[in-house]
């Protein structure tokens, strides 16, 4: 099996015999949900760090016991794996403050799943020194917190040993995303939620190497740029590829913006990890970004040379649903057409969402004539 197949078949399932593996041989598994946890610093304590995604789910029945029907259908799905025991291979999981959404799943997972490793990390909503010291003393208390419950805490030798393992992964993902097309590089980037880091850089360096042999992704096909909220679920993103379109680029907290930038190693190691994720392309809920957000999409949008945007979120994002407005401003400057699609986290009503991406596949070919 090619590097590439397995990847897209690990993507596909919440486990997996690395994760088996890791957990036979004593290794401990705690779970995040935001893109803005350093997950270095769980892989320093020697924990494996897993990216809660609720792939496959589609029924939220135990969930909607808890969370409000008005929370978002990706929180709802990940309570729902929680109280079902599909997560029951979690050692702990750490909350952050990247919505409120996000906030509420945390407390009710605390209540649902007891014996159980909880801590919640604060996030700054700003950046900037005062930000990245705040962030910097949150990250110390992880730090203590994982100590007292594991017995592991860090040394700056491993975190900054971590810190060039995901170093390594970004470059990696750097590479392999102008060559791949939009669902086979998601698929891609889901099985890396889920395994060991050396494991996942491993499969990465083959993949590249496969890669490379491929033809252009785009292949002539309209080019569109996937952007909004996070997207893990590449059977969206296939029905953009259905349609005749190629997502040659995106500017998610899912894809882009994971591997976007580099750690300055001539700080110390802490110091480093925190600039890093406060210096990220910021994502909604970072307060006073929408210039950085609109010049991150605008470097995106010039580089993979896009003709068209597809500006997806969840039903009841409020972060992602009031940046939809505040972009569009940005893409009719761009003189780029697009469609704003509001949806549920599994794929529902494909048909109408064909339509519309195919409509607007047909304006990127009257553009070209």
């Amino acid at each position: 099996m090619s590097a590439l197949e397995e990847l897209s078949l690990l993507s596909r399932s919440l486990g997996n015999d690395y994760l088996e593996r890791w957990k036979r041989d004593g290794g401990k598994v705690v779970g995040f949900t935001c893109g803005y946890f350093p997950e270095e610093v769980l892989h320093a304590a020697g924990i494996l760090p897993y990216h809660v995604t609720p792939t496959g789910c589609a029924d939220t029945s135990l969930a909607d016991a808890h969370l409000s029907p008005y929370s978002c259908s990706f929180c709802r799905s990940c309570l729902q794996y929680a109280a079902d025991g599909k997560l029951g291979f979690l050692d702990g999981m750490v909350g952050l403050n990247g919505c409120d959404h996000l906030h509420r799943l945390h407390e009710s997972w605390r209540v649902l799943a007891p014996p159980f490793f909880t801590h919640f990390l604060s996030v700054p909503h700003r950046t900037g020194p005062r930000a990245e010291a705040w962030f910097r003393d949150e990250v110390a208390s992880l730090d203590a917190a994982l100590e007292a419950a594991f017995g592991r805490g860090i040394t700056d030798d491993a975190l900054r040993a971590s810190i060039g393992v995901y170093s390594e992964t970004r470059e990696l993902l750097r590479e392999l995303s102008p060559i791949l097309g939009g669902s086979d590089m998601l698929r891609l980037l889901v099985a890396g939620y889920r395994l060991p880091r050396e494991v996942y850089n491993g499969l990465l360096r083959r993949a590249l190497d496969e890669a490379r042999e491929r033809a252009p992704a785009s292949d002539g096909k309209p080019r569109v740029l996937l952007a909004g909220g996070p997207c893990d679920s590449p059977d969206f993103v296939e029905l953009i590829e259905e349609s005749g379109g190629a997502v040659v680029a995106d500017t998610q907290c899912s894809g882009a913006r994971s591997y976007a930038g580099e750690v300055d190693v001539g700080l110390a190691p802490l110091a480093a990890l925190t600039r890093y994720y406060m210096g990220k392309p910021p994502c909604a809920r970072m307060v006073g970004e929408d210039q950085a957000r609109r010049a991150f999409l605008r470097e995106v949008a010039r580089e993979r040379r896009v003709e068209a945007v597809v500006y997806q979120r969840l039903k009841w994002c409020d972060l992602w649903g009031t940046e939809s407005y505040v972009i569009r401003d940005e893409l009719r400057a761009l003189d780029l057409p697009f469609i704003v699609v509001e949806r549920e986290y599994w794929l529902s009503g494909r048909e109408q969402l064909k339509t519309r991406v195919q409509a607007l596949l047909e304006i990127v070919a009257h553009k070209r004539r």
